[in-house]
């Protein structure tokens, strides 16, 4: 009977029922740890990855200490929405809410009070959102793709990535190296959101996942009506943790001004709170959007927080090719009709690959192929060129996702391609 209670609920938010079972149980704020767990029972290499990362990124802050916490420089990441839901009641309104949500929050200009922590603890990360401009292709988009009629629920036996994939009802990720990628969907399993570290080589399966019930503001439901979940994962993404460091217990999250805690803090609460990590006024800070308390109540990340997102978006660091991503740049007239009737075949692929297109306007051009980590694997340069027409063999490399960049003077497109062998 649970189930069926909890299925009715998530259909109600984001499909078409009119029963109200919404409030029957609670979602949970976060199901990081969770979905960590999963990750590394599949992949015995994640924890030295994760070790790893975070000995980088250690270094990356020591050595630009003042830099990173004093001038922070404005990225801007390009966002791609992966939108799926029975009737496509997410609105363009409502995304733009969230994206608004998103960059208030990341900019250090979320209202709520700080107090019993000082206003200084409001930081601006200097990390801001666009939605994309550009597609894989290079061709103008919305950064908004949906998929319409998926009813049933994706995470009811825990948090997965099935909405991460076409072929099992979700939709498939952009290069995860030039875009962030956000799933909204029907979660159920009561999961509000979980998202993954960005380690490894960026995986097929790399973002965030939000339940639609509680994306953007317009017909989201208390008490995570203000986007806070979107802020929330995001920030795991950007290999930031929970304020008790998973898994609790007065672990560290490796930032000294967040004050260690014990566990989650969840609903509301005002003034001073303390629990055995922080027995001593001011507390703990269930202010702060790592912890889980109601959107009403999260202010802030804090220096140290942001610090490390600057540091995981520097040179040579895990993000740093999304902060240079030029996504969110405006599609020319010039360039949308200068490469024309691209087609790259087949995909997926055992070895072989035709890669085909022509050029309205000659030009000098480069085609290149690329590993999932973005190692360049191929490449060769035609000039002059108005027709490209290019067999390339890659049987000799792994099994796994592949990308095509044809570049000109003025522009750059990607295409996915995928080898099967």
């Amino acid at each position: 009977m649970k189930k069926i209670i909890l299925s009715l609920s998530a259909v109600f938010i984001c499909g078409s029922l009119s029963i109200d079972a919404q409030n029957i149980v609670p979602k949970k704020r976060c199901y990081f740890e969770e979905h960590l767990k999963k990750l590394k029972e599949s992949d015995p290499m994640l924890e030295s990855q994760m070790q790893a990362l975070e000995t980088s990124v250690q270094e990356q802050i020591k050595n630009n200490q003042q830099q990173l916490e004093n001038s922070r420089a404005t990225i801007t990441i390009p966002v791609v929405m992966h939108i799926i839901t029975n009737t496509g009641d997410i609105s363009d309104a409502r995304v733009q809410e969230q994206m608004d949500v998103l960059n208030q929050n990341y900019g250090g200009l979320n209202t709520h009070p700080m107090s019993p922590f000082d206003d200084n603890l409001k930081a601006n990360t200097g990390v801001q959102f666009c939605l994309a401009k550009r597609d894989q292709t290079g061709k103008a988009t919305t950064g908004i793709e949906r998929r319409k009629g998926i009813s049933h629920f994706f995470c009811e036996n825990g948090p997965n990535d099935d909405m991460k994939h076409y072929s099992s009802d979700g939709l498939d990720q952009w290069d995860p190296t030039k875009y962030m990628n956000i799933w909204v969907c029907n979660t159920g399993g009561n999961i509000a959101g979980f998202a993954g570290p960005p380690t490894g080589s960026l995986s097929p399966n790399f973002g965030l996942v939000v339940s639609c019930e509680y994306f953007g503001i317009t017909g989201t439901t208390a008490p995570f009506n203000e986007g806070c979940t979107a802020t929330h994962e995001l920030a795991h993404s950007f290999f930031i943790y929970h304020l008790w460091g998973d898994p609790g217990n007065c672990a560290t999250d490796y930032c000294a001004d967040t004050p260690p805690q014990n566990t989650f803090t969840e609903g509301t609460a005002s003034g001073v709170k303390t629990d055995n990590c922080s027995p001593n006024a001011p507390g703990i800070m269930y202010m702060n959007f790592m912890d889980y308390t109601d959107d009403n109540i999260m202010a802030n990340f804090t220096p140290n927080q942001a610090a490390r997102m600057q540091a995981i978006f520097a040179s040579g660091q895990k993000l740093h090719s999304l902060s240079t991503s030029t996504a969110c740049s405006h599609v020319s007239i010039e360039e949308t009709e200068n490469i024309q009737n691209i087609n790259i075949y087949p995909s997926p692929t055992s070895g072989k690959v035709n890669i085909n297109f022509s050029i309205i306007n000659p030009c000098d051009v480069n085609v290149s192929l690329h590993n999932i980590i973005g190692a360049e694997i191929y490449s060769f340069n035609k000039t002059k060129a108005s027709v490209v027409d290019a067999d390339v063999d890659i049987s000799n490399q792994s099994s796994g996702i592949y990308f095509v960049k044809i570049k000109t003077e003025n522009q750059s497109v990607t295409q996915k391609i995928t080898l099967v062998k």
